[in-house]
């Protein structure tokens, strides 16, 4: 990644951009490929076993009413994720901004005065600040990408974040940052030691806290690979005439062929009747499309053809029902809207305690999952992102609904009980 920064894209030829390019492609193959066997089948399936073998334990134990809440505590992570590291390294940079200027004004539950706002200003605008701003974007600039699309985050970005905390006491919440890791812990061990668990339960556990790092860990990277898949699709695009919706849509195998039809002049950025024809295929797939494994290879289906396998497939209606069931993430009652998000442009109109209801959460999420009463989705096991979040969080969430999405619609009000696991529609 550090020479993808220094290297100037545009200077390189086809030859060199293609070369750099693999090379990227194949180093980020190889990261990600160590976890995806491993990491997504645990991910998705460790409730499967996870769940009975500790059920039949707790309810041997005579504690079985306590089962969402054990099973909760014992595989809540113990490693902040990146979206808490992010916050921590903020509120570092807080301290700095307040350092030396005691608010004792805040201390007494008083307005600022205006000296002291005067103080932060000046403190907020000088160069060591937007020095240190300009770090904190470079480290954390991917946070809000996702699989697609790169947001890039810069300094002001970062610096309306700091304003938004800036009458927090950094020092305070930091320990309190410390201490929800510590109680987590604490939790852990005080049930672990009341159900006597023996050596195979402890692994059990132990695994579950090593996955949902790797989890935490691999999305980051995935984030930061969106950021240098962008760069590449950028530069291929300006040298094929592609504006960036088609080039989403190439595979890694056409980019050769591609611009060696640019060269040999079968592609003319001003010939508008070749640039439709070479178009055609990607809007297709901007309609629809999708990517069909086998042992031989993968086939790459669009348009019409793959709009009707996914309705067939995915397409089930079961708007009929009124209470759907998960696995309990994080425990806790609430009541709320229901907001389907299914892309970005969904978190718009997201309200403070509306209930989030997504097929999973992702990073670019993060802001409504603040806001969010509740959250429910259809995918994830416990070591899910909106398991991890939502207990970092303390808000309701059930995972693995499979229906959620297709159960419930915007502007439904439910019932989540996350301690049973269990969504009611009341209307």
């Amino acid at each position: 990644m550090k020479r993808i920064d220094k290297t100037d894209l545009i200077k390189l030829s086809d030859s060199e951009l293609l070369k750099l390019y693999y090379k990227w492609y194949n180093a980020y193959l190889d990261e990600y490929g160590i976890a995806i066997g491993i990491q997504d089948a645990f991910s998705m399936h460790a409730d499967d076993f996870l769940m009975p073998h500790f059920k039949e334990i707790i309810s041997k134990k005579g504690v079985g009413r306590k089962f969402n809440e054990y099973y909760t505590a014992l595989f809540s992570p113990i490693d902040e994720s990146f979206i808490t590291r992010e916050y921590r390294d903020r509120l570092k940079l807080l301290c700095e901004i307040k350092k030396g200027r005691l608010l004792k004004e805040k201390e007494k539950n008083k307005e600022k005065s205006k000296e002291t706002e005067n103080y932060l200003d000046n403190k907020m605008n000088s160069k060591e600040i937007i020095r240190k701003l300009e770090t904190h974007a470079k480290k954390y600039h991917w946070l809000h990408n996702n699989y697609a699309k790169d947001i890039c985050l810069d300094k002001e970005y970062f610096k309306t974040q700091i304003i938004e905390i800036i009458d927090k006491d950094p020092v305070s919440e930091m320990k309190q940052l410390d201490n929800n890791i510590k109680e987590i812990k604490q939790k852990k061990q005080e049930i672990i030691k009341k159900l006597n668990l023996d050596e195979t339960s402890r692994l059990l556990i132990k695994i579950s806290e090593v996955f949902g790092y790797m989890q935490d860990e691999r999305k980051k990277y995935v984030l930061m690979a969106t950021h240098y898949e962008r760069k590449f699709i950028d530069e291929f695009g300006r040298r094929l005439g592609l504006d960036k919706k088609y080039m989403e849509y190439t595979f890694i195998h056409e980019l050769k062929d591609l611009l060696e039809k640019k060269r040999n002049k079968q592609i003319r950025k001003k010939d508008k009747q070749d640039k439709q024809a070479d178009t055609k295929i990607f809007e297709e797939r901007r309609s629809s499309v999708m990517v069909i494994n086998t042992l031989k290879g993968y086939e790459i289906i669009s348009g019409e053809i793959a709009e009707n396998i996914h309705k067939t497939v995915f397409d089930k209606e079961e708007n009929s029902l009124m209470e759907i069931k998960g696995t309990t993430a994080s425990e806790g009652m609430a009541k709320g809207t229901v907001k389907i998000v299914k892309t970005t442009h969904h978190l718009i109109n997201f309200n403070k305690g509306d209930i989030l209801v997504a097929s999973m959460t992702r990073p670019e999420m993060i802001t409504a999952m603040k806001k969010a009463a509740a959250i429910i989705t259809d995918e994830g096991g416990i070591t899910s992102h909106a398991a991890i979040i939502s207990r970092e969080l303390k808000i309701p969430c059930i995972i693995g609904t499979k229906i959620a999405t297709k159960v419930l619609k915007d502007g439904d009000v439910v019932e989540v009980d996350a301690n049973k696991g269990v969504v009611r529609k009341l209307r």
